[in-house]
C-alpha cells in the first residue's frame, strides 16, 4: 500500500516531497503524515506536515488553476515534444528541457499556470520582438519564440511557449564565483549584454514590468 500511494503522488507530481518525523516516530501508509506517541498519552495522533524541498515549486500550486503536473518523458503536440529534464520554475510557470522530434534539436517548454494562461501576452510580445529590427545590436540577447501551443490538463487550460534553452542565470553564476563575484571581465560583458538587451526593449515600445504592472 506504501509503494502503491508513493508511485500515485509521482505520477501528480515532479518533486517528492520529504516526510517529517518526529520524537518516536512511526512509520505511516500516507506518504504526507506521520504517526508520533505523546509522551503523557500511549494514543497516536495523526499530522499533516510538509516540507518543500530547496528551489522547488510549492506543492500547493498544484492546484486548479495552477501548475500542471509534468514529468520526465511525457510528450506533447501529438509526440513532437517529449520532457527530458527539468530546467527551472517561477510564480506562473514551470520551464522544462524537451526534445522536438520535428527539428531533432533541445528547446525549452515554458508551461504556464492555468490561471496565468489566459491573460498572458508573453507569446505575442516574443513574436512581435522577432520581427522587428534586424540591425539593432541588441536583438540577439532577447529569447526567441519557435513555437506556442495549448492544451488541457486535470489542473486547468494551459499556455506553453517554446524557446531556445537558455545558460544558467546571472543570480547562480554570481553564488558559483570566488567569493560570489564576477571576475571584472565578466561583470561589465553581463551588464553591457544586458543594456543592449533592455535598449532593444525600448526601441520597440517594450518594458519590463511584473504581474501589476
Amino acid at each position: 500500500l506504501r509503494r502503491r500511494n508513493q508511485n500515485t503522488l509521482s505520477r501528480q507530481f515532479p518533486f517528492t516531497p520529504k516526510i517529517c518525523h518526529h520524537h518516536k516516530a512511526f512509520e505511516s501508509p500516507h506518504p504526507f503524515r506521520c504517526l508520533y506517541a505523546m509522551a503523557d498519552s500511549s494514543d497516536l495522533l495523526m499530522e499533516d506536515i510538509y516540507h518543500p524541498e530547496v528551489d522547488v515549486e510549492y506543492l500547493e500550486g498544484y492546484v486548479p488553476g495552477g501548475y500542471h503536473p509534468t514529468l520526465i518523458g511525457d510528450t506533447f503536440c501529438s509526440g513532437r515534444y517529449t520532457v527530458v529534464h527539468k530546467l527551472g520554475f517561477g510564480g506562473y510557470s514551470t520551464i522544462w528541457l524537451a526534445w522536438d522530434q520535428q527539428r531533432r534539436r533541445y528547446v525549452s517548454l515554458k508551461i504556464l499556470t492555468a490561471r496565468a494562461s489566459p491573460d498572458s501576452h508573453e507569446g505575442e510580445v516574443l513574436h512581435y520582438l522577432m520581427k522587428s529590427d534586424h540591425t539593432h545590436s541588441g536583438k540577439r540577447f532577447i529569447p526567441q519564440l519557435l513555437d506556442q501551443f495549448s492544451f488541457h490538463g486535470p489542473n486547468g487550460h494551459h499556455r506553453c511557449l517554446v524557446g531556445e534553452p537558455a545558460g544558467g542565470s546571472i543570480a547562480q553564476s554570481k553564488e558559483d564565483s570566488t567569493n560570489f563575484m564576477f571576475p571584472p571581465d565578466a561583470a561589465r560583458s553581463t551588464a553591457a549584454q544586458l543594456l543592449l538587451g533592455l535598449s532593444y526593449l525600448h526601441a520597440n515600445g517594450v518594458c519590463h514590468g511584473g504581474e501589476d504592472n
